[in-house]
């Protein structure tokens, strides 16, 4: 499996369990095909680096939820949410009306955290899963 792949899978499995909790609609908000297109456009250097980065973020910080440290798009543009294509199509996640901030409305109204339906635990799993169908 390529690094862009890998990637591409990363941020499926995380849309799957906001699908789970909240529908399709509120996946949608997260993560498109679209996305999916400009992830599939880089370099394999670049996705290889980006991918190697959140598999430390997670095994080393431990995080969980939604952050920046496992967000590929973040790591594109290196934290520089101006310049961000991911950003462009579902608005920067800190203004009051992005699609980050309508999930988050959306779990807040369920009374659901983001770090309860992504633990570090399912990051872990993910990543291992990744792992095992790199070895086939």
């Amino acid at each position: 499996m390529k690094n862009t792949e890998k990637l591409v899978v990363f941020m499926r499995e995380k849309k799957g369990e906001i699908v789970k909790v909240a529908g399709t609609k509120f996946g949608e908000l997260h993560f498109t095909e679209e996305d999916a297109e400009e992830l599939l456009g880089l370099s394999e250097d670049t996705a290889e680096e980006i991918y190697v980065r959140i598999k430390k973020e997670v095994d080393l910080f431990d995080t969980d939820g939604f952050s920046s440290g496992t967000c590929p798009f973040c790591y594109i543009v290196s934290d520089n949410c101006n310049i961000c294509k991911y950003g462009e199509r579902h608005k920067k996640c800190l203004t009051f009306d992005s699609d980050y901030q309508k999930l988050f409305a959306e779990f807040m109204r369920r009374n659901v955290y983001f770090d309860e339906i992504l633990p570090n635990d399912f990051y872990k799993g993910l990543i291992k899963e990744i792992e095992k169908q790199v070895d086939m």
